[in-house]
């Protein structure tokens, strides 16, 4: 049994089972605090599911995205969501980059038709190798109005195709540019 979890029990004051790391019904009986802590806890598992309301349908999990194809049809079911309004992005190679394509549309719609087009064209024109991988995903983020507090929910990881640039990296070639001209800089100021 690892050390560090034997002296949070004895801090604790927990009489938990060696072989299965649990609170025992009599922990929660003797101290008060933890029978308070289980009950918040249960209770927060039992709304988890309402506020989670909010699950992209389509394109269809582990599909490829058409970069050169005229639309996307992105669909989701926002009918319970607990925000009014959702902003979509799409992010790419694990993260590297997002675009926001829509922002402040109504969760009700369920739908949003994306011309790929001008996001790849600004990938285009810095000859971007994007991954070959399933390294891409939409994220709505719903929220009230005139807010940006709310949730964020991402989409099953997708690939690409119908892109030029495809290789088997997550190489972003302008932002190398950057990082070079940082560290440049940096050389040059302290010496």
């Amino acid at each position: 049994m690892n050390e560090l979890v034997k002296k949070a029990r004895v801090h604790l004051g927990l009489k938990v089972s060696p072989q299965r790391p649990r609170i025992l019904s009599e922990d929660l009986e003797t101290r008060p605090n933890m029978k308070l802590l289980h009950s918040f806890a249960t209770l927060l598992l039992a709304i988890q599911p309402a506020i989670a309301t909010f699950t992209f349908t389509s394109p269809a999990a582990g599909s490829a995205l058409n970069l050169s194809a005229p639309s996307i049809n992105i669909q989701w079911d926002g009918s319970t969501s607990q925000y009014p309004l959702v902003d979509l992005v799409f992010s790419g190679n694990a993260g590297a980059f997002s675009y926001t394509l829509v922002s402040n549309i109504s969760v009700t719609t369920g739908s949003y038709q994306w011309n790929p087009a001008n996001k790849t064209a600004a990938l285009q024109s810095g000859r971007t190798t994007l991954s070959s991988g399933k390294d891409f995903q939409f994220q709505a983020m719903t929220h009230e109005n005139n807010s940006r507090a709310g949730a964020i929910i991402s989409s099953a990881s997708y690939s690409v195709i119908g892109y030029p640039y495809i290789g088997a990296g997550t190489s972003l070639r302008p932002h190398v540019g950057a990082i070079l001209l940082m560290i440049l800089i940096s050389v040059a100021v302290l010496g």
